[in-house]
């Protein structure tokens, strides 16, 4: 990078360009298996009501992007259901009371469901994606509370320099699909100010490594 003291007049006067030539840098050609960093990959989730909403996270303990030449091919990821956590309540009482609240029959029932999955059947590239859109589109199934449906999920995936691949999605999960029907408008009537949305936003940050090969 170039330094200019004197700010836009300096670049100017110093001949430097305004602008760029219009392209991007050429793609890295990925290729191999690329295995989950569960210390660095993370779902960031948010479920709300009529008038409020709480966030947090889930780990993953387990994950896998496979590709080829560049193109993505399949992907696996494991989420430990365990370790669903609330980030916006400081109350420590209301907090471990939302999270006993998640883990029970009503949301997640975690001690029966520990883990969920999600398996990439295929993915397709976006033809007429932008630097920092979505790329691809993973279609799958995901399986939560013991329930697998269909899933489909846009996700960038880039990486900086071919040993690590970063992947980021954002998607509306309808729990009342894998049977969390907890304050759900479409299954109790005069619920009032107690209905709570059906539809959780996930937001996933996957880094994956590329792995040795064998």
């Amino acid at each position: 990078m170039t330094d200019v003291a004197e700010g836009l007049a300096g670049w100017e006067a110093a001949g430097l360009p305004f602008d760029g030539d219009g392209h991007f840098p050429a793609a890295l050609a990925l290729d191999g298996a690329y295995v989950l960093d569960p210390a660095e990959s993370v779902i960031r989730w948010t479920g709300r009501n009529l008038f409020n909403h709480h966030s947090g996270t889930v780990r993953l303990t387990s994950g896998e992007i496979r590709l080829k030449s560049g193109v993505l091919k399949s992907a696996r990821f494991v989420i430990d259901m365990n370790s669903i956590a609330c980030e916006d309540l400081a109350d420590s009482q209301w907090n471990a009371m939302l999270i006993r609240h998640l883990r029970d029959a009503d949301f997640f029932e975690i001690d029966r469901f520990p883990a969920a999955e999600f398996i990439a059947e295929r993915a397709e590239a976006i033809a007429a994606s932008s630097e920092g859109t979505p790329n691809f589109v993973l279609k799958g199934r995901f399986t939560l509370r013991g329930v697998t449906k269909p899933l489909e999920l846009p996700v960038v995936i880039a990486s900086a320099h071919g040993k690590r691949v970063t992947g980021q999605g954002q998607l509306e999960l309808d729990r009342t699909e894998f049977g969390s029907i907890y304050g759900s408008g479409k299954f109790f009537r005069y619920l009032g100010k107690h209905v709570v949305n059906d539809h959780v936003h996930l937001h996933l940050k996957i880094h994956a490594d590329l792995a040795p090969a064998v």
